[in-house]
């Protein structure tokens, strides 16, 4: 099988599309910022955690005696 230098194109053909869906989707998804997507699912992480329920009820006591 040919390798093509983006590995979006490489797995989208690997799953059977032909090069020029595969060339097509790859330019679509050219322009995602993963980073943003990385700390958006992190923030997801900490909400369905619980966590963040946590701090803030701890935050909320801080500010009760602080007054």
């Amino acid at each position: 099988m040919t390798e093509y230098a983006n590995p979006f194109v490489n797995a989208a053909v690997k799953l059977g599309m032909n090069k020029k869906e595969a060339l097509l989707m790859a330019d679509s998804t050219a322009n995602i910022d993963f980073e943003t997507i990385r700390r958006l699912n992190k923030s997801v992480d900490y909400f369905q955690s619980g966590q963040f329920k946590k701090d803030y009820e701890a935050e909320k006591l801080l500010d009760k005696h602080m007054d």
